[in-house]
C-alpha cells in the first residue's frame, strides 16, 4: 500500500513546484534580493499543496477504476483508497500551516493568492471532472506554475507593485516550461488503462500538434531570454544565448522522442521535460545572482517593502 501511495504522490511532478518557486526567486533577485527563510517556507508550501492535490487526484482515479470494474472494492485497501483522502487533507492542513508565517511578509491580499491556489488546485485535481483530464490542462498548468506561483513567490520577497517586468517575464517562462511538463504528462497518460473521461489536447488534436506546441513553448522561452536579458537580470546577452542553446538542444531530443508511442518512452519524456524545467530554473537563478552587483541575501527580512 505504501508503494501505491508514493506512486500517487508523483514525486517527480513535485519538481514543477520547485521550478516555479526558483523562477519566482530569480525575479526577486532582479527586484532587490532574496530572504532565505520566507523562500524556504514558500518552497515547502508549494510542494505540500501539490502533494495534497496529487493524492486527491489519485483518489479520483481509484474511484474511476472501481466504477469501470477494473478494481474490486474488496481489494481497495491495497490501493490505499481509504487512507488517501485523510492523507490529502493532512497535507493540505500542513500547507496552510506553513503559509501562515508568510502572511507577515506580504499584505492582506496574500489571502487572495492562497484562495486562487486552492481553487486552481481543486478544479485541476479534484472537482466533478478534474481539468487535468481535459483540453484545458496545459492552460491551467501554465497559470498555476506560471503567474500564480512565480508572482506569489516574488511578492513574498517584495510586496510592492514596482518593477514588475521581471515578475511578468519569469511568470511566462515558468508557465510555458510547466505547460510542457503537462504535455509530457499527456503522453504518459495516453498509455493508461484508466481513462476517466480524459479528453486532453493530445487526444483531440493528435501527437503532431502537441509536439509543435511543445517546441513553440521552448522557442518562446528562448526568445524572451534573448530579447529581454536585462529585465531577467542577465549581465550579458550571451548568457541568454548559452541557456537558449541548452534549451533548444534538449528540446530537439525530446521532440524526436515524442514520435514514439511506447510506455517506456512516455516515462522518459516526462522525466526529461521536468528535468529540463528545473535545470533551466536553477540556471537562470544562478545567472541572475552572479550577474547583479546589487543583489542581497538575508535570513529573515524580504527586501524593499
Amino acid at each position: 500500500m505504501s508503494d501505491r501511495i508514493i506512486f500517487n504522490i508523483h514525486p517527480v511532478s513535485l519538481l514543477l513546484s520547485a521550478g516555479a518557486v526558483l523562477a519566482g526567486l530569480a525575479a526577486s533577485v532582479v527586484r532587490g534580493g532574496v530572504a532565505v527563510s520566507p523562500a524556504l517556507l514558500t518552497l515547502v508550501f508549494a510542494v505540500l499543496i501539490q502533494i495534497s492535490g496529487n493524492l486527491y487526484y489519485g483518489l479520483h482515479r481509484v474511484k474511476t477504476s472501481i466504477d469501470d470494474n477494473m478494481v474490486e472494492e474488496r481489494d481497495i485497501d491495497r490501493y490505499g483508497y481509504k487512507i488517501m483522502r485523510p492523507l490529502s487533507q493532512a497535507f493540505f492542513i500542513l500547507a496552510v500551516t506553513v503559509a501562515m508565517p508568510l502572511f507577515t511578509y506580504i499584505r492582506w491580499w496574500s489571502l487572495l493568492y492562497l484562495g486562487i491556489v486552492v481553487l486552481l488546485e481543486y478544479f485541476f485535481f479534484c472537482g466533478p471532472r478534474p481539468l487535468v483530464n481535459t483540453r484545458w490542462s496545459a492552460l491551467v498548468t501554465f497559470l498555476l506554475f506560471g503567474p500564480v506561483a512565480v508572482s506569489g513567490t516574488a511578492f513574498v520577497q517584495n510586496a510592492s507593485f514596482s518593477h514588475l517586468a521581471p515578475v511578468v517575464l519569469y511568470s511566462i517562462v515558468s508557465g510555458l516550461l510547466a505547460a510542457n511538463g503537462n504535455i509530457a504528462l499527456q503522453f504518459l497518460r495516453r498509455e493508461d488503462k484508466v481513462r476517466d473521461g480524459m479528453t486532453t489536447l493530445l487526444d483531440i488534436r493528435g501527437a503532431m500538434v502537441v509536439r509543435i506546441g511543445y517546441l513553440f513553448n521552448v522557442l518562446a522561452v528562448c526568445a524572451i531570454m534573448v530579447l529581454c536579458p536585462e529585465e531577467l537580470g542577465f549581465a550579458s546577452p550571451w548568457y541568454a544565448v548559452v541557456v537558449g542553446v541548452f534549451v533548444i538542444g534538449s528540446a530537439i531530443y525530446v521532440f524526436r522522442l515524442m514520435k514514439q508511442t511506447s510506455a517506456e518512452t512516455a516515462i522518459k519524456i516526462r522525466k526529461y521535460v521536468i528535468a529540463q524545467y528545473v535545470d533551466i530554473a536553477l540556471l537562470i537563478l544562478f545567472i541572475a545572482l552572479f550577474s547583479l552587483d546589487t543583489y542581497g541575501l538575508s535570513l529573515f527580512s524580504p527586501h524593499h517593502h
